[in-house]
């Protein structure tokens, strides 16, 4: 978002750095729950969609990822522009979405599927959190 230029394979790898060590730095602060709207798993459908590219330090940083339970959102609520997305049609969404499904369940992590409008999002997400408690 700060980039005055359009981003490059380069910009997504040490965006997808970053991220992990955000990541691994918050997780040492031993909160009961952390929320991130984005992961690795973002980052590996991001340079296989755009650039075609498989990192494998990506993929072993999946795997060892633990203790996570995600938040897959339906594409059922209408999309809204911002200056991070860049899919707003529905076949690209739905494609993406089943991008994330695909490896999520590839990588058998855990998961609860939002959809609604955003209260019976919230109210799926508080049950989701509660259970796992």
């Amino acid at each position: 978002e700060k980039l005055n230029r359009d981003y490059t394979l380069d910009d997504v790898i040490k965006m997808a750095e970053t991220q992990l060590k955000l990541e691994q730095a918050a997780i040492k602060c031993n909160t009961r729950y952390l929320f991130l709207d984005t992961d690795l798993i973002t980052f590996k459908i991001w340079l296989k969609e755009k650039y075609n590219e498989s990192l494998p330090w990506i993929d072993r940083a999946i795997i060892h990822s633990s203790k996570k339970h995600y938040f897959l959102c339906d594409i059922d609520m209408p999309w809204q522009h911002d200056l991070l997305r860049e899919h707003p049609n529905p076949e690209e969404r739905k494609k993406l979405y089943e991008m994330h499904l695909h490896l999520l369940l590839e990588y058998q992590l855990p998961f609860t599927i939002d959809s609604g409008n955003s209260s019976q999002r919230i109210q799926t997400c508080k049950a989701a959190i509660k259970s796992e408690v």
